[in-house]
């Protein structure tokens, strides 16, 4: 392989070659003056062979063709950072848990969380047997004889053999509906704690334009009274004085501006908390403090850590496993069944006091057509795997600002 390789190196090295000398050097044109000219090819022509015929160690002609090699030094990323440690501010710390604890559209998440968990502890008691209990007694009176006394204990038992995974692709796509659940409880979380925290700082920023709207017109004022006295001392006109005048009113205008927004970001984060609107503490934009330096990690991990990219996966394997439940339906379901009971064998309880009954039954079941309700059964989930999904996060952003 070596030889092959050094062999086409040559042979390209030598046309190269050809193609910067001239036709008439070519052909031992006994030009002293165009030799010298071209001798310098031929030194680079020679030296190209004497490095091919030194050996090399390593990877051959390949040591940089996808450039330098770059390893991840670390592995934490922002995405496993806690957002009490990005949040350092007590009072932003208190709304979020506030929000956590109140906000509507998690609470929801949360509740298809607890719906999800039972429908998969359903799923997984379909393993289990069925047990009926069925108690009953009778009492008889014929033509003023003594009353006739009748009772009887009955249980029975049902088991359905899960051979073609009827039961076992259930119970997967409860567990697949249970991680999508999960999934979207954590986007609409992470959704709440961002929104909270745009808010803050628009909250913040606001107060701080206001803090300096102020101080401009408190300027203007102490203006509009300097050029006033110089216009009764003669030092300045009316024009001067109605300009001063018209900035003081345009920076008024724009104070009545920023505590309307002031006002309106209030009510907005209060309908985020869950509480009736109103004033929200707040600190100051010069308190807040923010970690120095936040590492990006490996981009395949923070793609993995996304909620919407983990709930589309986990709708995907739930409409994968319905799928295959359906499917399930056209193969026969074999139960098995049994029953016992005691009896007291017709009102002879002195001679006979009970009887025990016992029987088992084993059952083959075939669905045939069922009226066209199987095929849409199957058909539907495979459909659904086939849809596009949309964006998750986008769902999840709409409902927790709203």
């Amino acid at each position: 392989m070596d030889a092959l390789h050094r062999s086409v190196c040559v042979c390209f090295a030598f046309i190269q070659l050809c193609k910067e000398i001239p036709y008439d050097i070519r052909n031992n044109e006994k030009d002293k003056k165009h030799t010298d000219n071209h001798a310098r090819p031929r030194a680079r022509f020679l030296r190209h062979v004497q490095a091919l015929r030194t050996p090399r160690t390593g990877r051959r002609g390949t040591e940089r063709l996808y450039g330098p090699d770059t390893t991840a030094t670390d592995t934490a990323s922002i995405a496993s950072l806690p957002w009490t440690e990005l949040f350092t501010d007590p009072a932003l710390q208190a709304l979020i848990r506030e929000g956590l604890a109140n906000n509507t559209d998690l609470g929801i998440a949360r509740l298809r969380v607890e719906e999800a968990e039972a429908t998969l502890f359903t799923s997984r008691l379909a393993y289990l047997p069925s047990l009926t209990l069925a108690p009953q007694g009778q009492l008889g009176n014929y033509d003023g004889a003594k009353p006739d006394k009748t009772y009887s204990i009955a249980a029975s038992a049902e088991w359905e053999v899960d051979l073609f995974g009827r039961l076992t692709n259930a119970k997967r796509g409860a567990r697949a509906a249970l991680e999508q659940s999960e999934a979207y409880r954590q986007a609409v979380q992470t959704q709440l704690v961002a929104t909270i925290a745009n808010s803050y700082y628009n909250q913040l920023t606001l107060d701080r334009q206001l803090d300096i709207s102020l101080r401009t017109l408190d300027s203007w004022t102490e203006i509009v009274r300097t050029y006033e006295v110089r216009k009764r001392v003669g030092e300045a006109n009316e024009a001067a004085v109605a300009q001063a005048l018209a900035n003081k009113l345009s920076v008024e205008g724009s104070v009545l501006t920023l505590r309307k927004q002031i006002r309106a970001q209030e009510n907005s984060l209060s309908a985020l908390l869950g509480r009736v609107p109103g004033p929200v503490s707040r600190t100051t934009l010069g308190e807040q403090r923010f970690p120095e330096k936040l590492a990006v990690g490996v981009p395949l991990q923070l793609l993995e850590r996304r909620p919407d990219v983990r709930q589309a996966e986990a709708a995907l394997a739930q409409a994968f496993y319905n799928t295959n439940a359906a499917r399930s339906a056209f193969y026969p379901r074999i139960t098995l069944s049994g029953s016992a009971g005691w009896t007291n064998n017709s009102g002879s309880a002195i001679i006979n006091p009970g009887n025990w009954l016992l029987s088992a039954l084993g059952s083959l079941t075939q669905p045939s057509s069922s009226a066209g309700r199987t095929s849409p059964t199957c058909v539907s989930p495979r459909h659904a795997r086939k849809r596009p999904c949309s964006p998750s996060a986008k769902a999840c952003s709409g409902q927790a600002t709203r």
